[in-house]
């Protein structure tokens, strides 16, 4: 089952091609690239074969997420990324990259999928513990969970521990079991970690202790003695001149070394800025709080770490009784303050330590804050320059979800001088700018994490000067105290720069870090407002005259929508009182959001308290009633699809939910939708959890008011195709609706769509449709159908000497209909129908043996053939089934100009293989739309030559580096494109210039993962004469093709395209009139038709000087043949002529085949040894 949103379900992001995915369920995902349009394979778990999935996407990034799982996932039980591709493979998750991660940290076992469990009580539930987990288990007992490394191994175990059985009433968690999270890479928030450019723009800071107003106080003495404070991050070198007998512990929670000091460079810097003594410096480069006690927590490296490190590291900090916390450190993942840091953040908080923390480096954009610093108990510090402004890469808020104000305030972060690691790759990073080494002991750095340290310093020097006040006040004190900076709001920097003076000697502050009204809804009550309590620590009353400052950071709102109950102010000594900052409604119906600052002055005392204010836009609920084909609520998992088609989507609107109710309530602004769903009933006897769905929706509602809207019912109509074949059975069903504007929006540069679908790869459902009623110009309403149709179906018959455990080889012998159709404007009432065979494309496939050599020395029976569809840039998949090899099979296509076929065969079975078979020496075709009527097409016939794509991508020049990835086989189909078989067989390329050999600045070979298919060298930039030279040695695996080389001569110079040029290539496909076996008779002249192939951006001219040659012996000799019209006349010897080490064990000889030639561009020698076979009888030609 899938669905995708808001791009359309073709795009998926170029990073993950080619990647494979193992889940917390065990089912495995592959992101399969090769067949010309990007398709999803999806491998249930043992087990789990009756699961389907979903397939969503937001923001660029693709979810895959099964069916009985996405209730959980939309309930929130479940971490919704631990099924969104795109961030595992960011997180380095995928199975490539955890392969390496094994090798890297020499780890005992593949490196897994990292979970964090939260649970009843303290302790992973027993039985969990016990079936699932055997080790590595991680308690964090200030949240109520455990961290847990999944193996690779598991393949499903620990799920099916942490969730219950199916019933009825839908899917959930086991009792014991609260939530599932991503045990998430965390990473530094120095802009040198992330993109040392970050800061090119912003001023540097000359003086940070001048700039935080801190000269003052630590003149009176004030240098944080007595204050413990936890610097959790890449440890610390305690042998620096400036922190020498500063740190008093160095722990590691790193899980995979035992390191406790600074191997990086980052933890030596952000403790050097809190409290270095200055040694190295005679006190210029002094810290903020030079007097403190460090305790060093080592939970990151290189620069990364995972979250369950942290949070280890939190409680190990809080246990040694610490003051503060600081963490440097950030996460990419959005968050509304409940991920499992931010909870942990304000657990510490309750424990009575201040955790002072890096707003991120993702800014200038809204709702880029990133956690711990979404917890409400974080002081959140965003960076400023040395002129105070706001740093350009310092993250901003709101907070993401709940839209409340964040950073709390801002520190100086711009090229801060402090301790250096030298030897390291932070201290050592030196880019252009002021930031870099200043001497052997100090460096200049940029980012949160610099400005964070500043603040838990001062915060040292608070506590010092008030050590009965709490961590809160402290922090309040800060906040309270802080500087803005004009033109600057508060979802900037929150309330401002720090201000330590003011902080320490300040008797009035507020009691909360802001006055925030979050996001109100529509309609809005009347009465809205905000108590903001001001405290007086001092032995007179202060009166202070207050004034509310707003600005409209989105929507443009009138500011005198926020106002205060009260201009002036008295509080009392030692005492309290409070204003109300009132939201004065007009009626206004539109959105957006206000920023303001509250500021209160009273002779020197000047408090400052952030307000922060969004505001839905007139929103009415639509409540959508789903109904099965029988008019019965629904009774399984259903998608229902609300895209708006009037504007864009606005932060956080989900267009796309799943649901596992019949009636489902939707939160929608007025104005224009299309609505789409997707309608599921419960079977119980149904092989799949679901028996049936139906496709419902409207390409046109309007939303006034708060409405209902039923969908589905007993209009609906039974969707499937009737061939002329009566013996055929559905082997794959797919259908889906793609919503799409036809005008970008405001603002845009692309228009919004939605897109959800439902598919099965065998034993399908019933499918069904309701006609839609309603029409519109504002979108492209697109409804389609694919369906796969199968004679002679069967599953579970295992070829001989084929694995069985688990594998059912689904096995196609009869007619296969390939068939899809697609309509716009609504759902059609004829989207299936009667189909003739006289309107398909009619395809005679003929299928070439295989005999393996080395230890498969023996023919492969069974190939996988898969068959895509392409309708108007929707990629489907379809059933990939095995195909008798040698053998015929008619194979039927829907013929549309609308629509395209992708077609792929894979060298050996489905099933033989826990996912699909092996992608190398795949055959496939780029995408193409047939015509009706008959056709014939050889799969698998020889000769394999390089199959040359028509882009030209297998041999370009970028710049001054040419690069090499050559498919150095294929067959006889020139339309056939072949996959580097680099698994099975040894590549080898040198490229020479001006008869010089240049060494390789590239070599697959040596990389992770290996693919010894592609090579690159440097060259120089002028022009000169080149030489490649390619060969694949394939004899250890294929019994035909088994050496392939080829020699290309071309002359290149300077390339000034933006893109890669394409250099001259070309490749001779022959196509031997063999049997299916890849054999001709003996003693006979053989007429091999040839084809030509070139690629490459320059003029070629026509071929001239073309010689085929040929060898009986292996190559040893080679005698030139006649050509006469792109035909070669090859003499066949009588087997009984040649010597017996030239006759294979089965009787047959081998002819190899040699052609060169030349034109404008290039010169070319192409040699394939042991093309095809020769045999002592009559052969019937094909």
């Amino acid at each position: 089952t899938s669905a995708a949103s808001p791009a359309d379900r073709d795009t998926v992001p170029g990073a993950l091609r080619g990647k494979r995915f193992t889940l917390v369920t065990g089912d495995r995902v592959t992101v399969d690239a090769s067949r010309g349009t990007t398709h999803i394979d999806f491998q249930p778990a043992e087990g789990r074969e009756r699961v389907g999935f979903f397939r969503t996407g937001t923001g660029g990034d693709l979810n895959v997420i099964p069916t009985d799982v996405a209730p959980l996932v939309a309930s929130g039980q479940v971490d919704e990324l631990l099924f969104n591709l795109s961030a595992l493979e960011r997180f380095g998750l995928d199975d490539e990259a955890r392969e390496k991660a094994q090798e890297e940290k020499a780890r005992e076992e593949k490196a897994g999928l990292p979970l964090i469990i939260r649970h009843s009580g303290e302790s992973l539930p027993a039985t969990t513990r016990a079936e699932a987990v055997q080790k590595g288990t991680v308690p964090l007992e200030s949240i109520d969970s455990t961290a847990v490394t999944l193996p690779d191994s598991d393949r499903g175990e620990l799920w099916k521990s942490l969730s219950a059985p199916r019933k009825a009433t839908g899917p959930r968690l086991r009792p014991a079991i609260k939530k599932v999270w991503l045990d998430t890479p965390v990473q530094l928030t120095d802009t040198q970690a992330e993109d040392p450019t970050a800061a090119a723009t912003d001023a540097p800071v000359d003086d940070l202790i001048t700039q935080i107003n801190a000269t003052a106080p630590k003149a009176r003495g004030l240098d944080g003695t007595g204050v413990r404070v936890a610097v959790l991050d890449t440890g610390v070198r305690t042998t620096h001149p400036d922190l020498k007998d500063r740190v008093s512990k160095s722990v590691n929670h790193i899980s995979w070394d035992d390191e406790t000091g600074d191997v990086d460079g980052h933890g030596t810097h952000v403790a050097g800025i809190i409290g270095g003594t200055g040694a190295a410096s005679d006190g210029k480069y002094e810290g903020v709080a030079p007097g403190v006690e460090i305790l060093s927590g080592r939970v990151l490296s290189g620069p990364l770490g995972q979250l369950s490190h942290i949070i280890d590291g939190m409680e190990w900090a809080a246990d040694e009784g610490v003051d503060i916390v600081n963490m440097s450190l950030g996460s990419s993942v959005p968050t509304d303050g409940t991920d499992p840091w931010s909870l942990a953040t304000d657990a510490l908080l309750a424990q009575g330590v201040l955790p002072v923390v890096s707003a991120g480096n993702s800014g200038p954009g809204s709702f880029t804050v990133s956690p711990p610093s979404a917890a409400a108990g974080a002081l959140a510090v965003g960076a400023a320059g040395g002129d105070d402004a706001v740093a350009s890469f310092s993250s901003r808020g709101p907070l993401f979800g709940n839209y409340t104000v964040k950073p709390n305030l801002k520190a100086p972060g711009v090229a801060v001088t402090a301790a250096r690691a030298a030897g390291t790759d932070i201290g050592d990073i030196d880019p252009e700018g002021p930031q870099g080494p200043v001497d052997e002991n100090y460096t200049r750095l940029s980012g949160t994490s610099m400005a964070a340290p500043a603040v838990a310093g001062a915060a040292a020097l608070v506590m010092q000067a008030h050590p009965d006040w709490t961590p809160r006040q402290v922090s309040q004190a800060l906040v309270s105290s802080a500087t803005p900076s004009p033109g600057e709001s508060v979802y900037d920097q929150g309330s401002g720069l720090i201000d330590v003076e003011r902080a320490v000697t300040q008797d009035v502050q507020a009691t909360a870090h802001a006055a925030d009204f979050g996001r109100l809804t529509w309609p809005r009550d009347k009465d809205i407002a905000r108590k903001v309590a001001f405290t007086n620590t001092s032995d007179e009353p202060v009166t202070l005259d207050l004034d509310l400052d707003v600005t409209s950071t989105r929507g443009d709102l009138p500011t005198d929508l926020l106002g205060l109950s009260e201009t002036r102010l008295t509080v009392p000594a030692h005492g309290s009182a409070a204003v109300t900052v009132e939201f004065r409604d007009t009626g206004i119906r539109t959105g957006g959001a206000l920023s303001a600052l509250l500021t209160a002055t009273g002779g020197e005392t000047t408090v400052r308290v952030p307000v922060g204010l969004t505001l839905e836009p007139e929103s009415y609920d639509l409540t959508v009633h789903l109904r099965d084909q029988r008019g019965d609520p629904a009774s399984d998992i259903s998608l229902v699809s609300l895209m708006p088609l009037d504007r864009a989507l606005v932060p956080f609107e989900r267009p796309i939910v799943a649901t596992a109710g019949s009636t489902v309530t939707l939160r929608a602004p007025a104005g224009t939708y299309g609505i789409s769903a997707i309608i599921s009933r419960y079977g119980p006897d149904s092989y799949w959890f679901a028996s049936d769905h139906v496709l419902a929706g409207e390409p046109f509602v309007r939303v006034t008011e708060s409405a209902e809207l039923t969908l589905g019912g007993t209009a609906a109509r039974k969707l499937g195709n009737t061939v002329d074949n009566e013996k055929v059975e559905r082997i794959y069903q797919a259908s889906g609706i793609l919503q799409k504007q036809t005008r970008i929006p405001s603002g845009q540069t692309t228009p919004t769509s939605t897109q959800i679908s439902v598919e099965y790869p065998h034993l399908p459902p019933d499918y069904w449709a309701v006609p839609s009623t309603t029409r519109t110009e504002a979108s492209t309403y697109t409804t389609y159908y694919r369906e796969d149709l199968a004679e002679g179906y069967r599953v579970g018959e295992i070829p001989d000497g084929a694995p069985s455990d688990g594998y059912d080889y689904p096995t196609a012998t009869g007619p296969v209909y390939y068939l899809a159709g697609i309509r716009e404007g609504g759902i059609p009432a004829d989207l299936t129908g009667r189909v003739r065979d006289s309107e398909l494309a009619r395809t005679e496939a003929h299928y070439g043996a295989s005999e393996q050599a080395g230890r498969f020395d023996r023919p492969f029976p069974l190939k996988s053939k898969l068959a895509t569809a392409t309708l108007k840039g929707i990629a489907l998949d379809g059933r990939r089934v095995n195909v008798p090899s040698p053998g015929t099979r008619r194979e039927y296509y829907t013929a549309s100009k609308d629509i395209t076929w992708s077609q792929e065969l894979r060298w050996s079975w489905q099933n033989a293989d826990p996912v699909d078979p092996l992608q190398a020496r795949a055959l496939f075709t780029e995408p193409e739309a047939f015509r009706p009527g008959p056709r014939t097409e050889y799969w698998n016939h020889p000769v394999g030559a390089p199959a040359l794509a028509p882009d030209g991508r297998q041999l370009t020049r970028d710049g001054d580096t040419v690069t090499v990835d050559l498919p150095m086989g294929g067959d006889s189909e020139a339309r056939h494109l072949f996959r580097s078989d680099d698994v099975y067989a040894e590549y080898d390329y040198t490229l020479s210039r001006d008869g010089e050999k240049l060494p390789k600045s590239r070599n697959g070979a040596a990389e992770f993962p290996r693919n010894t298919a592609l090579a690159a060298w440097k060259v120089p930039a002028d022009t000169g004469t080149y030489t490649l030279k390619a060969r694949a040695d394939r004899s250890q695996w294929n019994g035909l093709s088994t050496e392939v080389e080829g020699t290309w001569t071309f002359r290149s110079g300077p390339v000034t395209e933006e893109e890669p040029t394409a250099l001259p290539l070309t490749s001779v496909r022959f196509k031997p009139p063999v049997d299916e076996w890849s054999r001709a008779g003996d003693d006979r002249t053989l007429a091999v038709p040839f084809r030509i192939q070139r690629t490459g951006d320059q003029p070629r001219g026509r071929p001239r000087g073309l010689t085929v040659e040929a060898s009986f012996d292996g190559g040893t000799t080679w005698q030139k043949v006649p050509v006469v019209k792109n035909r070669a006349l090859i003499k066949h010897p009588a087997l009984s002529t040649l010597p017996t080490e030239h006759i294979d064990r089965n009787g047959h000889a081998y002819v190899s085949l040699r052609a060169k030639g030349s034109d404008r561009a290039s010169s070319f020698e192409v040699t394939v040894k042991k093309a095809y076979k020769i045999k002592a009888y009559k052969i019937k030609k094909s």
